[in-house]
């Protein structure tokens, strides 16, 4: 018998099939290596493209809605997560191994929820010093947390009431 998830990484995607496999990838290394029980939700919103298809042939479970409201969609998954931990993953971004890990041993030692920065793969040398100093100083100015990475315990979700939409 498998055992039931205890971690739920949901990721809303609509029209990523240029993205979505190699987040899909990442998201396979980190869980492997978490050594918990875990599943990806794709919640596939009104995608015409291969997104779908993309995620089944990764191993995700698909959602299908048609709702283009971020936190809509990001409820819509959660609704269907299995775990008490959620991850909310965007679809054109990679997980490294350490950051899930970090994010769970911080729910285990009593964390109710939390994210991670952000990094440029593709920018290099100048440009990619410039979006990492705007992106810091913008998220601090404004109190902005990246939403490309946001992790909660389930009981603290729904004290919340989930996602805006």
């Amino acid at each position: 018998m498998i055992p039931s998830p205890r971690l739920s990484i949901v990721i809303p995607a609509r029209n990523e099939e240029f993205e979505l496999g190699a987040t899909l990838d990442s998201v396979r290394r980190a869980g492997d290596a978490l050594g918990q029980p875990w599943e990806c939700i794709v919640v596939n919103d009104g995608s015409t493209d291969r997104t779908a298809d993309i995620a089944r042939e990764h191993g995700a479970r698909v959602l299908d809605v048609e709702i283009h409201n971020i936190g809509a969609v990001r409820n819509a998954g959660a609704r269907a997560a299995l775990g008490d931990r959620l991850v909310f993953l965007d679809a054109d971004t990679r997980l490294p191994s350490e950051t899930l890990i970090s994010a769970w041993e911080a729910m285990e030692n009593g964390a109710v929820g939390g994210g991670a920065g952000v990094e440029f793969e593709e920018l290099t040398g100048p440009v990619r010093i410039l979006a990492a100093m705007f992106a810091f100083f913008w998220l601090r100015m404004c109190r902005w947390a990246a939403g490309c990475f946001i992790f909660s315990t389930r009981q603290a979700f729904e004290s919340v009431g989930g996602f805006d939409e």
